[in-house]
């Protein structure tokens, strides 16, 4: 028999204690050695990206933290979709990581949500999930959504009753709240698929199938021996130039080179991070590398202390509005919100249409979904 269990953090190391995460299941459908090889991998630094998402995170926790006005406006937002998602729940839970275990103590995975609670209405498990960037683009099919609904509804939810999971995503051009609602049929099915990707995970030599997909975020990339025969086995068929080959091996061979591209790029970029650590202890550590200092970066923060000196300078404010720019997406995310605008794209439009200039840049070529 299984259990879901509560577990505080380890006092120190990985919280996660080595095992797969609900946020990681995605990749081990896809490739059920990933998990056993990242164990191999160096461990990653964290990204600005990343950090940013962490600050969003602990405000929304509820913690003082100091966020940019950009942050500001994302955690605005998350707080507003959750009035509504929330509005009618008790019983609410924030960040704590639950365990799916055997009775015998064996743990399998584990799923840390943001919030979740129960409605007191209809007595639903809901679940809120925030995600900061892109986002996710579907609930429904999402790993992270579907072993979460199970530990969480296992751990504070009502039998009978269905589980709401959303995810929170003002960033998100898949939509800024996106939600599904899960049966008791439906949980009983993800621990099925859940339970069988971790036991091909778990073999002593589970296969490696790497992917643009699986490898995308996997930190063994650069060291995965699969994914390196990938990259070299698509050279192939490189030949001959395309025209001269059949519209079948035309599609084979761009799936092939587009596929080890990106598996070469994900290698190249973790093997870069390797490096860069090395060097920056020792110029002498990689014969003919070594590191350039990167570029500075700056960034006006304060457009009204700038506006502010500029008028102090006599210059007229024509001139430095027309030294100004601003993103089209985070203005119309702005304007939208304070008019309460339904269709942002089509407010924009309407107000500001004879100032929103549109171009395009070069075609891509894309691979069809089937």
């Amino acid at each position: 028999m299984s259990k879901v269990t509560l577990s505080d953090p380890p006092p120190a190391g990985d919280e996660r204690m080595g095992l797969p995460s609900a946020s990681g299941l995605y990749r081990l459908a896809l490739c059920p050695g990933s998990h056993k090889m990242s164990q191999k991998a160096p461990p990653e630094p964290t990204s600005p990206a990343a950090e940013r998402g962490t600050r969003v995170h602990e405000r929304m926790e509820g913690r003082d933290i100091e966020l940019s006005p950009e942050e500001e406006l994302v955690a605005k937002e998350m707080e507003e979709f959750d009035t509504v998602l929330l509005d009618t729940c008790s019983t609410l839970v924030r960040e704590v990581r639950l365990w799916y275990e055997w009775d015998d103590g064996d743990k399998l995975f584990s799923g840390k949500l943001d919030v979740g609670g129960i409605d007191k209405v209809n007595g639903d498990t809901v679940l809120v999930n925030y995600k900061t960037g892109l986002g996710q683009e579907a609930v429904t099919g999402n790993w992270q959504a579907m072993a979460e609904s199970l530990l969480f509804h296992r751990y504070i939810g009502t039998p009978g009753k269905n589980v709401i999971y959303s995810f929170n995503q003002p960033e998100s051009q898949h939509g800024k709240a996106i939600s599904a609602t899960f049966t008791e049929d439906d949980l009983a099915a993800f621990e099925k698929k859940i339970l069988s990707i971790l036991a091909a995970s778990r073999a002593d030599n589970p296969p490696l199938m790497p992917s643009m997909e699986a490898c995308k975020w996997c930190k063994a990339i650069s060291i995965c021996p699969a994914a390196s025969w990938k990259v070299e086995d698509s050279i192939g068929e490189l030949d001959k130039p395309l025209s001269e080959l059949t519209p079948e091996n035309r599609t084979a061979v761009l799936h092939r080179v587009r596929e080890a591209a990106a598996l070469a790029e994900g290698m190249w970029k973790q093997r870069k991070t390797e490096a860069r650590e090395l060097l920056a202890n020792s110029s002498s550590s990689i014969p003919g590398y070594g590191l350039k200092k990167g570029r500075r970066i700056h960034k006006l923060t304060d457009a009204k202390q700038a506006f502010d000196l500029s008028n102090s300078l006599g210059i007229p404010e024509e001139e430095f509005f027309g030294a100004c720019s601003i993103s089209y997406t985070k203005y119309r995310a702005l304007t939208s919100r304070a008019a309460k605008a339904l269709d942002d794209e089509e407010f924009m439009e309407h107000n500001l249409g004879d100032v929103i200039t549109v171009s395009s840049a070069t075609d891509s070529v894309v691979q069809k979904k089937q």
